[in-house]
């Protein structure tokens, strides 16, 4: 009987042990698979991480142009920058309009000239300094760098119109995306009709004829002068010329413009001011008349405040 009981005692003892290694082995085992769930997770981050990073090596930041504030005559183009000394660069101009190779000093205040390097492709605001008659050279007053394109994209398909279009001005900085619609005034337009040319003619106001007009009210962001208002019309024009004057001088139609902007590219965004009277004259070359059927030129006038 003694017997018995002490082989009862010892499987017990075994079976005991046995559990105790068991549970031991499954903790033993569930800590390293946590510590192989961690390493992964890491390793995994990593990797990621790596994946992130290595575009920014490659990818050149785009630097984009501030609003722009301008007095007297100035042009905006695209071109490419030549050479880089000082405050000062060399730039070829790659708009038909606008043609030619000229030096533009840079302030400090508008652009860091050090993100600039030959073969740059930029576009600028520009205009041109006093006393510079024969050899022309220019004052920036906006420069955007303009990422290379690997490929040409392919032209949008151009919709068809036998009369101005519309512009719309978007506010991206509203939060509801507030919009004001502007229409042309004075305009002569040529289209296609059939296998022959049709045309039409209108006159209208002068901006600065004292008549009622819906006016735009610029909203202050920040104290900023300038609000970029996003342009969205059925065509962008090749040629956009933005004459100004203050909206103290309606009813004088013989007050001088403060300021005259030719943007020599498409542009989709225009800078506007509080008290200003803007005519914004928009210009669809008619070297493109086998692609758009249509070609002409309108202005449209647009009051601030």
């Amino acid at each position: 009987m003694m017997e018995k009981r002490k082989i009862i005692i010892l499987l017990l003892a075994v079976l005991i042990f046995t559990g105790c290694r068991a549970e031991e082995n499954r903790k033993s085992q569930t800590a390293a698979d946590r510590e192989e769930i961690r390493e992964d997770i890491a390793q995994g981050a990593e990797e990621e991480a790596g994946a992130e990073e290595e575009p920014e090596e490659s990818v050149q930041p785009q630097v984009q142009m501030s609003p722009v504030k301008v007095s007297g005559k100035a042009v905006g183009i695209e071109a490419h920058i030549k050479e880089v000394k000082g405050q000062e660069i060399l730039i070829s101009s790659d708009c038909d309009g606008f043609p030619g190779a000229f030096e533009v000093e840079v302030p400090e205040s508008v652009f860091d000239i050090s993100l600039l390097t030959g073969g740059t492709a930029v576009r600028i605001v520009m205009e041109e300094k006093d006393g510079t008659d024969e050899d022309l050279c220019y004052q920036a007053r906006g420069i955007e760098i303009v990422p290379e394109q690997g490929e040409t994209a392919a032209a949008e398909e151009e919709k068809y119109l036998t009369s101005p279009p519309a512009f719309v001005l978007i506010d991206p900085l509203s939060s509801t995306y507030a919009s004001f619609e502007i229409y042309p005034g004075n305009y002569s337009w040529n289209y296609k009709d059939g296998d022959e040319m049709a045309g039409v003619i209108a006159c209208g106001a002068h901006p600065l004829d004292d008549m009622e007009r819906e006016k735009l009210k610029v909203p202050q962001y920040n104290g900023m002068e300038a609000v970029r208002y996003r342009l969205s019309t059925e065509s962008l024009p090749d040629t956009l010329i933005i004459n100004a004057w203050d909206a103290e001088d309606i009813g004088n139609t013989l007050a001088e413009t403060l300021s005259e902007l030719t943007f020599y590219y498409p542009v989709a965004t225009v800078d506007l001011e509080k008290g200003k009277v803007y005519e914004i004259t928009a210009v669809w070359e008619q070297d493109r008349l086998e692609q758009r059927g249509f070609y002409g030129d309108a202005s449209y006038t647009l009051i601030t405040e």
